[in-house]
């Protein structure tokens, strides 16, 4: 969640603002203390991903075939880009904007 949050340049204060929640509630679970948040959905969308990313780092089955006709799709636009290394860049960009 940090590396999203911070992708947007946010503090735990604005997330927590747009995620109509308390900021001590992004710093739990920043911080690890806070396992199964109830506003997970809404930390999620103020963050444009899924809340199975932001909590195991992993999309549905449907998302991750759109993220792969979209990733080969672009990829292939890319001449001289690394396949894994392309794949981390494109994932960063899907998920962190």
């Amino acid at each position: 969640m940090r590396k999203c949050r911070n992708k947007k340049g946010w503090s735990q204060e604005a997330l927590a603002g747009e995620a109509q929640c308390q900021a001590k509630l992004i710093n739990n679970i920043e911080g690890g203390r806070s396992l199964l948040p109830r506003k997970i959905e809404h930390i999620a969308a103020a963050l444009g991903t899924t809340p199975s990313y932001l909590l195991f780092g992993v999309v549905d089955e449907k998302e991750k075939k759109a993220i792969a006709v979209q990733f080969f799709n672009w990829y292939w636009d890319q001449p001289g880009t690394d396949v894994e290394q392309g794949f981390d860049e494109w994932m960063d960009k899907v998920y962190t904007g």
